[in-house]
């Protein structure tokens, strides 16, 4: 699946460019598809101030049972941060090694916008970052 050369999306169904039906990729896997951002993936704030992103996520989960959004990180991009509070749940996901503070205003930004956070997903852990590893090195050194 090449999502990039993908032409419309979510925000071309927006501004009425694309049905949902026209704009929805299939994937290897039967039961999954692919809804691109779009071609106006930089007017995705303006479009949820709007209310239309609103609709578009409603016919998503009319059609589907589940409805993920992989979006922009928080810190710097207005999509993800405005998308918040339009879905039932947001998962953080973060670093290893982030700076503490840096979570914590991402988590308190999407308190201010009203987000139900659902956790936050820590990826690219080495066994390095883990106490037991370092504590069982150690022990054997």
């Amino acid at each position: 699946l090449d999502i990039a050369s993908a032409a419309r999306g979510l925000t071309d169904m927006c501004v009425g460019d694309a049905e949902l039906d026209e704009a929805l990729l299939p994937t290897e896997i039967e039961s999954l598809l692919v809804l691109p951002a779009g071609t106006r993936s930089d007017q995705g704030p303006e479009l949820v101030a709007t209310g239309v992103m609103e609709e578009a996520i409603d016919q998503l989960k009319q059609r589907a049972a589940y409805v993920l959004f992989d979006c922009t990180p928080l810190s710097g991009f207005g999509t993800a941060i405005s998308l918040a509070p339009l879905v039932d749940v947001v998962f953080l996901v973060s670093l290893a090694r982030s700076q503490v503070m840096d979570v914590r205003r991402c988590l308190d930004e999407l308190e201010q916008v009203g987000a139900n956070l659902g956790g936050v997903i820590v990826n690219d852990v080495l066994p390095s970052d883990s106490v037991v590893y370092r504590a069982y090195h150690r022990y054997y050194q």
